[in-house]
């Protein structure tokens, strides 16, 4: 990330700290340059937090084919989410001179298997690999490394409205 435009309030790291301590996992990430791919954006979140997380997503607006400018990373761990805040919050992009700042906020929708439901089922998954949802083993020996998107015997269904405006 570039420098720090701004740092995070004592009050606004204990705030993730605390809820980092209960069942919150997954984040949203918005402000994300446009011409960010999901391959950038991994790159850099992986630079610090490789195997750190068990879900990856960023939102493609298909007509324009760039992402939407927000991304979910559920973690592992939720005791690393204030640190990756710390890094990423209030940062700029260090990609493209962009001006835009990170934003980092708990999602509306929690954990991997929520994930897993919400998006098992979704035409999302008929597209190619750099627009899909990414899973990743949770633990274990192959822990951090791509694990297969479970899909169910219902035909696939188009995304939802909630998917394309970020509502997760």
């Amino acid at each position: 990330m570039a420098k720090r435009k701004e740092r995070l309030s004592w009050y606004e790291v204990q705030i993730f700290s605390y809820h980092c301590k209960s069942y919150l996992t997954l984040v949203q990430v918005r402000n994300i340059p446009n011409k960010y791919t999901q391959q950038m954006l991994l790159e850099e979140v992986n630079a610090a937090f490789q195997g750190t997380y068990d879900f990856f997503y960023l939102p493609i607006d298909f007509k324009n084919h760039c992402n939407v400018g927000y991304g979910f990373i559920n973690f592992v761990d939720p005791k690393l989410i204030p640190r990756f805040v710390e890094q990423f919050h209030g940062q700029k992009w260090k990609n493209f001179n962009s001006e835009k700042v990170c934003a980092v906020s708990f999602a509306r929708i929690q954990g991997k298997s929520a994930m897993i439901s919400r998006f098992q089922n979704s035409s999302l998954l008929e597209k190619d690999a750099e627009y899909k949802p990414l899973l990743f083993y949770s633990n274990g020996p192959n822990r951090g490394q791509p694990e297969p998107f479970p899909t169910t015997s219902r035909g696939l269904r188009n995304s939802s409205s909630d998917e394309e405006n970020g509502n997760i």
